[in-house]
């Protein structure tokens, strides 16, 4: 089985489960990475960081989630609405997301961290 076909799946006890692909691509491992990226702004030689990026579209969860889950168990087709709008699996969800951050290497390292301090 290829990276690409390769699934992962998170169910809680009840059988409610999330399941989507395991592996991004590098283009969409760069678009992720840009995703909470402070816009800079250069007036008059000094910089500027400008916080603008805390939409929806930004929001990671949501992102992961509309890119890579396929299949979950509930009735209703898989999309960025049915994702958002979830009760019954937003925990599922949400955990799916961080096992995928952590599995594609993309939780931003110590000097990132330092860099936004």
């Amino acid at each position: 089985m290829s990276m690409k076909d390769e699934k992962h799946v998170v169910q809680d006890e009840e059988g409610n489960f999330v399941e989507g692909r395991k592996y991004m691509n590098l283009g969409e491992r760069r678009q992720f990475k840009t995703l909470k990226q402070d816009n800079e702004v250069k007036l008059q030689g000094k910089t500027t960081i400008m916080k603008v990026k805390d939409d929806e579209e930004h929001d990671e969860v949501l992102w992961l989630g509309n890119k890579l889950i396929d299949d979950w168990s509930k009735e209703e087709d898989v999309n960025r609405d049915t994702i958002k709008k979830s009760y019954e699996l937003a925990d599922l969800i949400e955990e799916f997301v961080d096992d995928i951050i952590e599995i594609n290497n993309l939780k931003p390292s110590k000097e990132d961290q330092e860099e936004k301090n």
